[in-house]
């Protein structure tokens, strides 16, 4: 990301951005992310992670328009189909694993994942999928219904994602299978620097607890779930445990043993 292009990401017009289910007091667990891009991170009592303030959905809309593509280091469109296609490959093999045999994909991007149907906001992602012979369709919220939904790197994208699970739980015929950055990959993936982890266009940072935590809200409950985070969901009554004191202490030690770590090399 060049300096005006960070420049242009922190102009982004923001506004207050609650967890509406959290209660209690906010901790704040950085101000900078990716690139040296200036955010807030708050994590609330219960353990969620968002950022507040956050982009309007509107100033959102611009922001998908217009630098974000550039300025996080996303490739053109065939490179990009590429990439999807082999993730494709993973979300195949669940579906098949669960039985079943139709998936629609809610944020298909360009299609290269896609196994049946794709949704995608963005026309030109549609178009292009299309002429790659995909059955792409624009919107964010399925007009029809599968076996499977997929969401892959969507959710943490989300203003409100309860409202938005709400909206496409009719879509889902027997499971939901999401996919978010999870914050233990930091130690795993982002070498324990918090700051690789954290990106402006992302409104929610999740653990598989804190993740359940939403899907529950929605009317959603685990039936499989890792760290990183993947995981499989059902309709039905979800449980969940308040963790903020444990969210927090890992975000610390992240920092901790890293600076130990670059002090004894």
């Amino acid at each position: 990301m060049t300096e005006a292009e960070r420049e242009l990401v922190e102009g982004i017009p923001l506004s207050r951005h609650d967890w509406v289910w959290g209660g209690g007091e906010d901790t704040v667990v950085a101000r900078e992310g990716r690139y040296g891009v200036a955010m807030v991170v708050k994590a609330c009592e219960c353990g969620v992670m968002r950022s507040d303030p956050y982009p309007s959905e509107e100033e959102l809309g611009r922001f998908y328009r217009g630098v974000y593509r550039k300025a996080y280091g996303l490739h053109g469109p065939d490179e990009e189909f590429e990439r999807e296609r082999a993730e494709g490959r993973v979300y195949a093999e669940i579906v098949r694993r669960l039985g079943c045999s139709e998936a629609i994909e809610i944020g298909a991007g360009y299609g290269g994942s896609v196994m049946d149907r794709g949704y995608d906001p963005d026309p030109g992602c549609v178009e292009y999928g299309k002429s790659r012979g995909v059955d792409m369709r624009i919107g964010e919220v399925p007009e029809d219904r599968a076996e499977v939904v997929v969401m892959n790197q969507v959710l943490e994208h989300l203003r409100d994602p309860v409202a938005r699970l709400k909206e496409i739980g009719s879509c889902v015929g027997r499971y939901l299978v999401i996919a978010v950055p999870g914050l233990f990959t930091v130690s795993t993936v982002y070498g324990l620097d918090l700051r690789r982890y954290l990106q402006f266009p992302h409104a929610w940072h999740f653990t598989l607890e804190t993740l359940k935590q939403v899907m529950a809200r929605a009317g959603f409950k685990l039936v499989w779930g890792n760290e990183y985070v993947l995981s499989v969901w059902e309709r039905g009554q979800g449980s969940w445990e308040a963790c903020g004191d444990t969210v927090v202490g890992i975000v610390k030690s992240f920092e901790t043993t890293r600076l130990c770590r670059e002090a004894v090399s």
